[in-house]
């Protein structure tokens, strides 16, 4: 699992990483973050090595400056930290025991929850409107006293 987050909005995105190889790495970069959001301007990762070689290389191509910190250095990665500890309370919540069926939507969660510091929730600085929620595309029962005569007659009525 690849975590990035935006360090404005505190927007996260949690991807899959199939190999601990700096070109999967790279991969899972491009397709997690590049692919929706374009190339930052610069990316704090960890000093290990998944993050040299292709990974690297493949930073230097857009011109982004990439940051190095130790790996527990708190005052800067506190925030991927805190994310984790949120990601891993909400996969132990989930019904199901098969934690990689839940991942997609889990951060789903994280994106909704409203943030003291910004006074606002990462969804709502990244659209600037709150998301809809999975459940609320449930289509809703139609009215018991709704008639279909009626209302394909006035659909009728109106493409004449």
């Amino acid at each position: 699992m690849l975590t990035y987050i935006d360090r404005f909005t505190r927007w996260p995105v949690v991807g899959r990483w199939y190999s601990a190889s700096s070109e999967a790495t790279a991969q899972a970069f491009v397709e997690g973050w590049i692919a929706s959001f374009g190339c930052p301007a610069v990316v704090t990762a960890d000093r290990i090595s998944h993050f040299q070689g292709a990974f690297t290389q493949l930073l230097e191509h857009p011109g982004v400056f990439r940051d190095q910190i130790t790996a527990y250095y708190l005052e800067t990665n506190g925030r991927v930290k805190g994310f984790h500890r949120q990601l891993k309370s909400a996969l132990a919540a989930q019904a199901n025991p098969e934690w990689k069926n839940s991942l997609p939507l889990v951060p789903l969660g994280c994106r909704l929850a409203f943030k003291v510091d910004l006074q606002s929730t990462p969804a709502e600085l990244n659209f600037v409107r709150p998301l809809r929620l999975p459940g609320e595309m449930v289509a809703l029962a139609p009215p018991t006293d709704f008639n279909y005569g009626d209302y394909v007659a006035r659909l009728v009525h109106h493409m004449r």
